[in-house]
């Protein structure tokens, strides 16, 4: 039910749709008095009446101007008047009353073409019949009765809404209705009290996607009701699955007319497709198919209802299981559905489990509405985020700033971006909030619900981490943490840890959760999770994980979220919270160190059971006591931005928070909500058996900054305890093992130790070349190790990202502080910065670097700021410099500003002496009355203080560094609690050679309770403005991220990430020239004897490979996307904004790739900030084939790693920014995509997201025969290449001066191996002669119009006049007339030598031959004019040259992608493009229809017959063999003019062929039936390639990434295979992730599913917008009788019908597909 206002006039929305400036919103009116129900899902638009369009418009323009940009005005009307022409034109075509852009699915459709709407997916031939998969009679039966419904989405307590679409089940119709309307009422109350029904963290919530489960052996039974109010079909399609029509028995796929619901509508229509409402399925689910996550959807209207909310996740689980809901008191009760529930396990320990469904709302241009229904804007004013509120998880979104921060500056005048996660600041968030106890075990079922861009799915947490593969190692480190710490895990893993991973449309990915509840460390606290993608996480796309130490029932509840229920069999572990005056006389114990809490007398710390003092004990733990801005003024404390105390104060032995927020209206928190009241204080809450904190202590204080930990500790709750010799708190981290089994570090940890300063410096990222001046960055942003600034100030080679290092088993002590002023250019005024690490273990609550939750400030503001001349933005931070120098030893100084600070707490005092900084607590402030008053004499006797109102004993011993137990002994007090004002006490004596005057304390002084190790000059700084962080680094984790995350998107493209390794234990680092030891670098020699990978142990040369896809200085202007009727320099001011400082226009080149399209420009491209762009080069010199080399341009920019022959290599990837997923390819050498796995694949090329990292493992450079010369590495996706992500690899085979020889070999035989043949000579030869020729009659469907247009003069183009490919010399003639060709592919086996001769018959321009995946002389066969290679390896036209490459036992069955390096601009753009394919050693190929023997022939596809009489072969089946080779060319990251469009154009298309929707349309197809026949009387296969297959058979597809700009996600419906096809135990998947210049092996188990079910399924690349423009085909499954192909004569087909064949329970790892 859609609700509306019911103001005079009410408008009822049905969606916003952006569109190059203007936004589709259709609206009724309707006058007061009238009822709800006479506007019910109103939603038709009436085309004489655009008052929507003109008040968008308006919007727009006014947004505009808001950013300084009013002359843009009169752009937004001409787009204006092109929309509502085209709009007109579409009505004039379709009629008026058509129903075009009347129905909710139509409207978001809008800018698919004439008349067209959007673009879909479809395909149209009559299925082939096949037959079984029902369930048997003895499987437990599971029922699912849902409907899928229109429904008002409310993103969050801010009541940002828009009109969609959800699955749910039939039974909880009624109670989502209730919900909506709560919703709708909430947005006619005014202010922001209101949340409406919607809850923090989605707790019990009803408006959610639906999530069902089903146990492995369970028949699953679904009834599909279509209550659609607009008569659109829908489906419901589980991805993985085997599910059939229960009436037929049919595979219930797209192609089959039963499996769709269709529409009801209130109009009889005549024409209506056949069919009906409601449709049955079933599905049985095998004892063996894999537990975990399936995302389902609707293929009809595939991404018109998909982008809006039609989808949903199966779960499957453990045989056996129960499924119980979370929420609640008392008994367990039964969970139906829901995105958290606790699975009681049938095989194991029970464990929470989380599905998190990452999503878009809507299509790329599409704009929800505010509770008022105004548009959000399409860039977010305060944080320049795209789409805020439009990114989402599970219909939740929690953007920045057009909320949060707005209204935090509307009350307070500032905004503060690094505390946008902060529940302190904002109350707890409205999207999902996993919640658990300490020791839960717990998994996570990750899902991309939407279908239009990939997310990359982080948690924070440092151990929040799991197996890539986790059954491939078969080790249960999921639930190892039940009990305790687990300092020591397994130290590497067969398959990768990995903590990031990036998800695409359709994927499901399952998150075993290394350790459980709390991680490794036994950690309560908030572990923040989200999209990496910089825009998506500030626009809404995340969460957090909140671990509990105590029980969540009413009255004892730590937050506002509903009651928590234990897991079924961890009953009682988890216990009530007591005030802290009822921890006294208790012992509490932490896995054996025992404390015994006392009220009275002092802390014996070194007993055997330390005896401890309450307030000891619990200032031990809380941030340090005062009023931030030395006020009692709740509002005064929020203006003074004072992070360094808050006001707890102690009643007796009582720890009472401070007072509870009384100003600002807040919808995520009200005090009342837990039985507070504002104004007042409340009781802080301890866990009883270990006398820690209860998490969270802190509850909101709307806009409010939060403390510091105690005394900035790195790990506040893990190693709480930090001792001077003498027993009292210490201001350093605590000792490694100090804190017992409970330390981050323990006894014997290794030490490094890190002082960092983040600075602003201009950064060289490309030389000059020629007259081309050299490419400046003047605003880069740089981390550096103080003692090293100087020098990278210095030395552009020293500018790069930060790398450094640490060892396995050490303890990593890091101190951060900025230099970065505020500005107006970059950080608004509000400049703070934080460094967030991923991987290492850590204290989540202060070492993070990001406040999530409730955790403590981890970002700085600048301690070199003083003054500000505008009243813009945060307060000036607090800090001062010393007056008077002050000599080591001194324990008092004199600064600018003393009365800023507070007693009690530590300050960093030289912070920007590289020799001298250090830490102090400060005792005495002179300047000052009361508390900061004291008298003192020199040297170290004793003190007098006089108690002022407010002190505490407490908080005095605090002040001057002492006990509670030490005051009263030195006074002779028995009660600490009667101290009266005016009386006069003894402290311990503070001296130092500079006492302060007796009874002030010295004019602006600061006196410390330990003398200075330093002496610190005049201007020297003193600031509270730091962070210390610490990490254990546990295990071989290798590469680990890590960035600022307080200005992400703004200070990334400028430099501000880093990395650090974790190499092998007890590992040194060198200077590869000289050999000596180094800290930092992205290049470094590291000598070793533990193993970094399978089989390689010892001594390796390092390359750390930071890729960047959002480099502002590398762009090239896009000349096929600019906005039509703009010019150039017009459509660059658009994409200039804040968090994107493009140079000046004259300095922007071109790009060398004029077929990009779909924005202004590129986004930027470098490797370690560094880029040697083709546009630069080609300007030098124009001459294509020599752009990559050395001879001609000298040596790329980038990073060169050179190595001798032999040498072990290791990549350590690491995608660093920030918009895009990109890709990693070498030439030459192969690396293990599971790096200790020798049965994983091995590749030389990887796609990699955003915060993703790999360690690519090379056992010995020039390859497995040692082939010396240059090497390329680059980064394959066509713009990044083209913008300068490429280097070089030199392998050396003599031994240089300025290159030392590694101590010890990792890999193979001492000493440096000698060069081999590139083939042996026993290798068996296949020559093919190659021949690159014009094909300009190149049509990519026949049946099609030459362009099709899809938006604003954009079209997809399926004809290419400068069509090239390869061909074998005898298909020349073949190919010269009508035919129409397939990409060139070549076959071999594994062992071959293959000799490829090519001609070049090109008109002009010089061609290659290049197979990077396989072994060659990179001096002769590379086919690219690389370095320092000798020699021309192109071929101008008429000319030839052969090409020698060997497919190596070492490297296996693999695919090399094949493209031309005569022009890598345009020709692989343009066809020049194929693949080399290597089967198992011995195969032959044949025809599949015919039997002809093709090994030597050009084929996509080819039956694989297996030689079982050679070793390794016996058990090898016969499969087929086919090759997809994927094009497109849409730079789809677009601008705040042109945003991301919504559809894709350009040449795009599989294997030269396309079937766009749009075409399908124009042919009689439907959205609603897109894959069905669109002549009933007259079926048609699409224009793509159609696998054919017999039911059962084992089918092998090799995607590759022939010439992309972007990645896809391969995927066949209702299927699935291992990721790693050889590793036993590998994730079975049903989509994967592919890019450009990479190869996929997608291995079938079995066509048609486990049931061997014949039929038509439908293979595509599942980001929608790429399948609606043509990127999809079929896989046609026939019967194992049919035949069209020939049998796998030696395979074994399957027609068998479901059964419970194997004993159920008993788990069994899936052998591997191969066998």
């Amino acid at each position: 039910m859609f609700y509306v206002k019911t103001r005079s006039v009410v408008t009822c929305l049905s969606l916003g749709i952006f569109l190059g400036g203007v936004t589709l919103l259709s609206s009724g009116t309707l006058l007061a008095g009238e009822s709800h129900d006479a506007m019910t899902h109103k939603v038709g638009m009436n085309s004489n009446s655009p008052g929507w369009a003109e008040k968008l418009k308006g919007q727009t323009i006014v947004e505009d101007a808001m950013e300084g940009r009013a002359e843009r005005a009169a752009l937004v009307e001409q787009q204006h008047e092109r929309m509502m022409q085209q709009m007109q034109k579409d009505m004039e075509l379709n009629g008026e009353n058509t129903g075009a852009f009347n129905g909710m699915s139509m409207i978001h459709q809008y800018g698919g073409g004439p008349g067209n709407g959007l673009l879909a997916s479809n395909m149209g031939i009559e299925p082939v019949s096949g037959g079984g998969g029902l369930c048997p009679k003895t499987a437990q039966v599971r029922n699912y009765d849902i409907s899928a419904i229109n429904v008002e989405i409310t993103l969050n307590q801010w009541l940002d809404y828009y009109p969609g679409y959800m699955y749910t089940l039939t039974e909880n119709i009624e109670k989502v209705r209730e919900e909506e309307a709560k919703n709708a009422e909430a947005r006619e109350s005014e202010g922001h009290h209101d949340p409406g029904g919607v809850k923090n963290g989605i707790q019990g919530q009803w408006i959610q996607p639906l999530v069902i489960r089903g146990n492995q052996g369970d028949c699953v039974k679904i009834t599909l009701r279509n209550q659609l109010e607009f008569g659109e079909e829908v489906s419901l399609h589980i991805n993985g699955s085997d599910m059939v029509m229960s009436k037929t028995g049919q595979p219930a796929t797209t192609t089959n007319v039963d499996s769709i619901a269709v529409g009801v509508s209130e109009d009889d229509d005549e024409d209506a497709p056949a069919g009906s409402p409601v449709i049955e399925m079933e599905w049985y689910i095998h004892p063996e198919t894999q537990e975990g996550g399936r995302q389902f959807h609707t293929f009809s209207n595939d991404r018109e209802l998909t982008v809006m909310g039609m989808f949903g996740v199966f779960v499957v689980e453990p045989h056996g299981s129960n499924y119980f809901e979370p929420l609640g008191t008392g008994p367990a009760t039964e969970a139906t559905s829901g995105w958290q529930v606790m699975i009681d396990n049938g095989d194991g320990p029970d464990f929470r489990e989380f599905v998190l469904i990452y999503h878009e709302v809507g299509d790329e241009a599409f704009r929800p509405v505010n509770k008022h229904g105004d548009f959000l804007p399409q860039r977010d004013p305060l944080t320049d985020a795209y789409r805020p509120g439009a990114r989402a998880i599970n219909y939740r979104s929690e953007p920045f700033g057009i909320n949060n921060m707005h209204v935090q500056h509307e009350y307070f005048g500032f905004e503060d971006e690094s505390m946008a996660y902060s529940s302190y600041t904002f109350g707890d968030a409205g999207p999902t909030i996993p919640r658990s106890y300490l020791g839960d075990p717990a998994k996570f079922r990750l899902v991309h619900g939407g279908s239009e861009v990939f997310h990359s799915h982080h948690p924070h947490g440092g151990s929040i981490r799991w197996q890539r593969n986790p059954r491939a190692t078969q080790m249960p480190v999921w639930n190892t943490g039940q009990n305790g710490p687990v300092k020591y895990p397994v130290i590497r893993t067969k398959s990768d840890r990995v903590d990031v991973e990036v998800i695409g449309p359709s994927e499901a990915l399952d998150l075993e959760t290394e350790c459980g509840s709390g991680l490794c460390q036994w950690l309560a606290g908030d572990f923040l999770f989200h999209c990496h993608v910089a825009h998506h996480y500030v626009a809404g796309m995340w969460g957090y994980w909140r671990v509990y130490n105590t029980m969540q029932t009413p009255g004892i509840q730590n937050d506002v979220m509903g009651p928590l229920r234990e897991l079924p069999d961890r009953l009682g572990r988890i216990h009530k919270p007591v005030s802290s005056d009822q921890l006294i006389g208790k012992t509490v114990n932490w896995f054996g160190k025992k404390f015994k809490i006392v009220g009275e007398g002092k802390s014996d710390w070194k007993s055997t059971i330390a005896v401890v003092n309450i307030k000891d004990w619990v200032e031990m733990q809380l941030s340090n006591q005062g009023q931030p801005g030395n006020t009692d003024s709740e509002e005064g404390q929020l203006k003074s931005y004072d992070a360094s105390v808050i006001d707890w104060v102690w009643d007796g032995n009582k720890a009472m928070s401070e007072k509870e927020a009384s100003i600002g209206e807040n919808p995520k928190y009200h005090p009342e909500w837990q039985g507070y009241k504002p104004g007042e204080r409340r009781q802080i809450w301890f866990e009883p058996t270990t006398g820690k904190v209860a998490w969270p202590w802190l509850t909101p204080h709307f806009g409010k900054r939060v403390p510091f930990s105690n005394d900035h500790n790195p790990a506040p709750w893990l190693e709480m305890i930090r001792l001077n010799p003498d027993g009292t708190r210490s201001v350093e981290p605590a000792k490694p093992g100090e804190n017992g089994p409970w330390s981050l570090c323990p006894v014997r940890a290794g030490s490094q130790d890190y002082k960092v300063h983040f600075i602003k410096l201009p950064i060289e990222l490309s030389a000059a070349q020629g007259d081309e001046p050299a490419v400046v960055d003047p605003n880069g942003l740089l981390y550096v190790v103080h003692d090293e600034e100087e020098a990278v100030r210095a030395n552009n080679d020293l500018k790069f990202p930060l790398v450094v290092r640490a060892n396995v088993y050490d303890c990593v002590d890091w101190t951060l502080t900025s230099e970065w002023l505020d500005d107006d250019i970059t950080n608004f005024q509000s400049s703070k910065i934080n460094t967030h690490f991923h991987f290492f273990q850590f204290d989540n609550q202060s070492s993070d670097g990001v406040i999530s939750g409730f955790s403590y400030d981890q970002s700085m503001r600048p301690f070199t700021q003083f003054e500000k001349k505008t009243k813009k933005g945060l307060p000036i931070p607090m800090n001062a410099k010393v007056t008077k120098a002050a000599k080591k030893g001194d324990r008092t100084i004199h600064v600018t500003d003393a009365k800023q600070y507070h007693v009690g707490i530590p300050i960093l005092v030289g912070a920007d002496n590289v020799e001298g900084q250090e830490v102090r607590r400060i005792v005495a402030i002179g300047g000052s009355s009361g508390s900061a008053a004291m008298s003192s004499g020199s040297g170290a006797s004793d003190s007098s203080y006089t108690v002022v109102p407010g002190d505490s004993l407490g908080k005095i011993a605090s002040s001057f560094g002492t006990s509670v137990g030490a005051l009263q002994e030195l006074n002779d007090l028995n009660n600490e609690n009667l101290i009266f004002v005016g009386q006069a006490l003894k402290v311990p004596g503070v001296g130092g050679s500079e006492s302060a005057p007796a009874g002030s304390g010295g004019e602006n002084t600061l006196t410390f309770a330990q003398p200075l190790k330093n002496d610190h000059p005049v201007d020297d700084i003193v600031t509270v403005e730091y962070v210390r962080q610490r990490f254990w680094v546990d295990s071989d984790v290798g590469s680990v991220f890590w960035h600022d995350h307080a200005f992400g998107g703004t200070t990334w493209p400028h430099g501000a990430v880093g990395t650090i390794v974790a190499e092998p234990f007890n590992s040194t680092w060198h200077d590869p020239k000289t050999g000596e030891p180094i800290r930092t670098g992205p290049v470094a020699d590291i000598y070793a004897t533990e193993r970094v990978g399978h089989d390689v142990a010892g001594s390796f040369r390092e390359l750390v490979v930071h890729i960047m896809d959002t480099v502002p200085h590398t762009v090239n202007v896009v000349t096929a996307g600019n906005p039509p009727g703009q010019p150039i320099d017009v459509a660059l001011e658009a994409g200039r904004t804040v968090s994107f400082i493009m140079p000046p226009n004259e300095k922007i080149k071109m790009t060398p790739m004029p077929f990009l399209n779909g924005g202004t420009h590129t986004t930027g491209g470098a490797l370690n900030f560094r880029a040697e762009p083709f546009a630069q080069r080609l300007a030098s010199n124009p001459e294509p084939s020599q752009i990559f080399s050395s001879t001609v341009h000298g040596d790329p920019s980038t990073a060169m790693l050179r190595a001798y022959l032999g040498d072990a290599i290791v990549f350590r990837l690491v995608d660093v920014t920030m918009n895009e997923s990109n890709v990693f390819t070498v030439s030459g050498h192969t690396f293990w995509t599971e790096r200790y796995a020798q049965e994983a694949n091995r590749k030389n090329s990887i796609h990699i997201g955003i915060a993703e990292r790999y360690d690519l493992v090379v056992p010995e450079a020039g390859g497995p025969r040692h082939q010396p010369g240059d090497y390329m590495f680059f980064n394959g996706r066509s713009s990044k290449f083209s913008e300068g992500a490429w280097g070089i690899v030199r392998v050396l085979d003599k031994p240089t001066d300025d290159l030392k020889i590694l101590p010890t070999k990792a890999y193979g035989k001492p000493g440096m191996p000698k060069k081999l043949p590139v083939c042996p000579s026993e290798a068996s030869v296949k020559n093919f002669n190659v021949v690159a020729i014009d094909h300009p009659g190149m049509s990519f469907n026949s049946n099609a119009e030459e362009s099709i247009e899809v938006d604003f003069e954009r079209t997809i183009e399926l004809r290419n006049p400068d069509a090239k490919i390869y061909v074998l010399e005898d298909e020349v003639q073949k190919v010269s007339g009508d035919f129409q060709p397939m990409p060139l592919t070549i076959r071999a086996n594994v062992g071959d030598c293959l000799k490829v001769k090519l001609t070049n018959k090109l008109k002009e321009g010089r061609a290659s031959f290049s197979a990077f995946s396989l072994v060659f002389d990179p001096t002769d066969s590379q086919g690219v004019n690389l370095g320092n290679n000798p020699g021309d390896q192109t071929v101008a036209p008429g000319e030839s040259r052969t090409y020698t490459y060997y497919a190596d036992p070492f490297n296996g069955e693999t695919q090399s992608l094949v493209w031309d390096f005569g022009n890598a601009a345009m020709n692989p753009r343009n066809g020049l493009f194929g693949g080399v394919v290597i089967g198992p050693k011995g195969s032959t190929y044949r025809d599949p229809k015919t039997g002809e023997d093709i090994s030597l022939k050009n084929s996509w596809n080819a039956d694989v017959i297996i030689d079982r009489t050679i070793q390794g072969n016996e058990g090898r089946a016969n499969y087929r063999d086919v090759a997809l080779y994927f094009q497109d060319e849409d730079n789809i990251i677009g601008t705040s003019f042109m945003p991301y469009v919504q559809n894709v154009a350009g040449l795009l298309g599989v294997n030269y062929r396309a079937e766009p929707y749009l075409h399908r349309e124009e042919a009689g197809c439907t959205l609603g039936r897109m894959f069905q026949p669109c002549e009933v009387d007259n079926p048609q296969d699409p224009a793509t390639p159609t696998i054919e297959a017999h039911a059962g058979d084992k089918v092998r597809i090799h995607v590759f990434g022939a010439s992309s700009e972007q990645n896809g996600m391969f995927t066949i419906e209702k299927h699935e295979w291992p990721i790693e096809p050889f590793l036993p135990g590998a994730d079975m998947i049903s989509t994967v992730e592919f890019s450009g210049s990479e190869g996929i092996d997608v291995f079938l188990p079995s066509a048609g599913g486990k049931w061997a079910m014949a039929g038509d399924y439908v293979w595509s690349n599942g980001r929608l917008p790429y399948s609606q423009s043509g990127q999809w085909g079929l896989l046609r499954v026939l019967p194992s009788t049919d035949q069209r192909i020939l049998p796998l004569s030696g395979s074994v087909t399957s027609n068998k019908q479901a059964a419970l064949e194997n004993e159920l329970g008993k788990a069994r790892i899936i052998p591997t597909v191969a066998k």
